[in-house]
């Protein structure tokens, strides 16, 4: 006669039990602490008169409608002058926004805008560096030539439990290969 052990086939059920128990505990747990964000990012192209058929004013309730489909609690925007970040926060009312035009750094250019929903975030901190040698001031970077390049942040807290975090946003160089390495050191 042998001697059961807890290998043997008849612990099988005890153990495979004990280990669903575990893993259905786990997945449980780790799903109430899961408080996914819905986040995006949007090249919304510059105000070009210029675009006939693709005209800012056309596009603007489209952005709109899209991110508000999505239901996105953020979204960073790139090429976005002062006017248009006005009537997306316009036509966005449920979003507060940062950011800062990259030229000047106050709203002379694109912004790489940041709009949160409001009532999941409360702005903790924000700021903005330029994607250069001297990113203190807004300048040219490295190889880039034809433009400067601003990176807005934001740290929000989440109403719901008070956790903080950091979004950066940015548009990287479109000519500069050195400038886009260098812009994602910083």
């Amino acid at each position: 006669m042998r001697n059961k052990s807890l290998d043997d086939c008849g612990d099988q059920p005890v153990k495979l039990k004990l280990l669903i128990f575990i893993l259905f505990i786990t997945a449980f747990t780790l799903k109430l602490n899961a408080q996914p964000l819905a986040v995006a990012t949007y090249n919304v192209r510059y105000d070009n008169p210029a675009d006939i058929g693709n005209l800012w004013k056309d596009r603007a309730p489209v952005i709109a409608n899209l991110i508000r489909f999505h239901d996105f609690d953020i979204v960073g925007t790139q090429e976005a002058w002062k006017n248009q970040i006005a009537d997306l926060d316009e036509s966005l009312p449920e979003y507060n926004w940062y950011g800062v035009g990259r030229n000047d750094g106050i709203d002379s250019a694109e912004f790489s805008a940041i709009f949160y929903k409001k009532d999941k975030f409360k702005l903790m901190r924000s700021g903005n560096f330029g994607c250069t040698t001297t990113p203190e001031k807004p300048s040219f970077g490295w190889d880039a030539v034809n433009c400067k390049r601003v990176c807005s942040w934001v740290q929000l807290q989440r109403i719901k439990d008070g956790r903080k975090f950091y979004v950066f946003n940015t548009h990287f160089d479109h000519e500069g290969a050195t400038a886009r390495i260098e812009s994602s050191k910083l």
